[in-house]
């Protein structure tokens, strides 16, 4: 999946997400929602926002390429140990992919061994979970915890007890939130930050959908 194609899968999912293309005629992403990158970043997070990594595949690609097959180690090596309680994760989580009938951004074991080794445990497992809250519809705790700080710069400027309420609120309920719901409190907030709507009506719209 090219970044461009990356670039469309997070808009048709309600993603904010701003972009430029470079003079070697690819794509560099600056901001996704209110998270703004610099360099390759912004490319990284929208990969692993739709479970893509073209890098990943291009050094497996490359691996290949330098041990031809049949020869050498590659081929041979043992598999990374992989324990029952994380196959029968991957395995749910397959099950769910293929029940909502979607392909796209569905774990599979052997990506998991090749995150597992390059890039341990820690990441391989935080993979597989955001597998999981992609196809449940919830949104990332990472992009929740980025409203969470842009609601405390904005508390920072300007005190308002119906947003600090919002702030809390969203903070107890950030790791079931929906996808969903995330973006249209988005849009609540930037309507809040351009004065359009009271702090008193942004915490009535926010209780209405949490």
């Amino acid at each position: 999946m090219t970044i461009k194609e990356v670039i469309t899968t997070l808009q048709n999912k309600g993603y904010s997400v701003s972009y430029y293309k470079r003079k070697d005629g690819g794509y560099r992403i600056t901001r996704i929602n209110n998270q703004r990158f610099t360099g390759s970043r912004g490319n990284i997070e929208a990969r692993n926002i739709v479970g893509v990594s073209l890098s990943e595949a291009r050094e497996r690609s490359l691996k290949k390429l330098v041990t031809p097959k049949g020869k050498g180690s590659y081929n041979k090596r043992r598999k990374a140990p992989l324990d029952e309680e994380t196959k029968k994760f991957i395995q749910r989580v397959q099950r769910m992919y293929r029940k909502a009938g979607k392909k796209e951004g569905m774990p599979t074991i052997r990506n998991y061994r090749w995150i597992l080794k390059n890039k341990g445990k820690e990441e391989a497992d935080r993979l597989i979970r955001q597998s999981e809250r992609r196809i449940l519809g919830l949104a990332y705790v990472e992009n929740v915890n980025a409203l969470l700080l842009r609601l405390f710069w904005d508390l920072a400027k300007k005190r308002d007890a119906n947003v600090e309420e919002i702030y809390n609120l969203i903070e107890r309920f950030k790791y079931n939130m929906k996808d969903s719901v995330l973006v249209s409190i988005y849009e609540d907030l930037y309507d809040w930050e351009r004065d359009l709507i009271s702090g008193e009506e942004f915490l009535r719209r926010v209780k209405s959908k949490l």
